[in-house]
């Protein structure tokens, strides 16, 4: 859940990372009607591994991936360096929830904001792409989250602590607000965490989670 600050490297550092991160993304352009985007999959890192839940739709399939940070025996800010997308100059240590946002986001959409934890992903997307994103506040009558959104987390109101990010795989709510939705998430524990996702219950227009009370989702205009 936490970002590292952009590094520079040697070109044939670089070179070198890309050809081990081969297996990370199919290719870096964003999807359009005519040319659909499909994601391989996760880096080939000693570890790695798809946790079991993907999203896809007729542009891009993506795979959450592993090991995560916090869970699985590491630190949260340790782990081998991957980079969401061939390119990027934003590094993460191991597979954290952000990394997952930033690569779907620039495989579906080619948007790339820079340097953002799980709780400021929504915000910052929202403000470097005000023609392609619209971000809409949790309780917005009519508006449950849904397929494709992409959600940020928080303990504050303000948005400006780590939270949690992740891009929701499906919804089922009904016109009355209330149902359940379900996202598609790295480096998260509890029921589902192993797996990559998480399911999360909606109250009259409102996403509930008391660990992290104050939700908001962006969404393509």
């Amino acid at each position: 859940m936490r970002t590292q600050p952009i590094r520079r490297t040697s070109s044939l550092c670089l070179a070198l990372l890309f050809a081990l991160l081969a297996g990370l993304v199919a290719t870096s352009a964003p999807a359009s009607a005519s040319t659909p985007v499909v994601v391989s999959g996760c880096a080939a890192y000693t570890g790695a591994k798809a946790l079991g839940t993907s999203y896809s739709d007729a542009y891009v399939h993506v795979y959450a991936c592993g090991r995560r940070p916090s869970f699985d025996g590491a630190k949260n800010g340790s782990g081998p360096v991957v980079r969401p997308f061939v390119g990027s100059p934003i590094y993460y240590s191991g597979y954290q929830c952000i990394e997952l946002v930033a690569r779907y986001l620039k495989l579906r959409f080619g948007a790339d904001p820079g340097i953002a934890n799980g709780a400021q992903a929504v915000d910052r997307y929202a403000a470097a792409y005000p023609t392609k994103f619209v971000k809409i506040a949790n309780g917005t009558k009519g508006k449950a989250p849904r397929k494709g959104d992409v959600l940020s987390l928080s303990a504050s109101w303000r948005f400006n602590d780590v939270g949690h990010t992740g891009v929701v795989v499906s919804s089922s709510v009904s016109s009355a607000g209330n149902g359940t939705m379900r996202a598609m998430e790295e480096n998260w524990g509890g029921t589902g965490g192993t797996a990559g996702y998480h399911n999360y219950v909606v109250k009259n227009w409102r996403v509930v989670f008391a660990g992290l009370p104050y939700v908001k989702w962006l969404r393509t205009r």
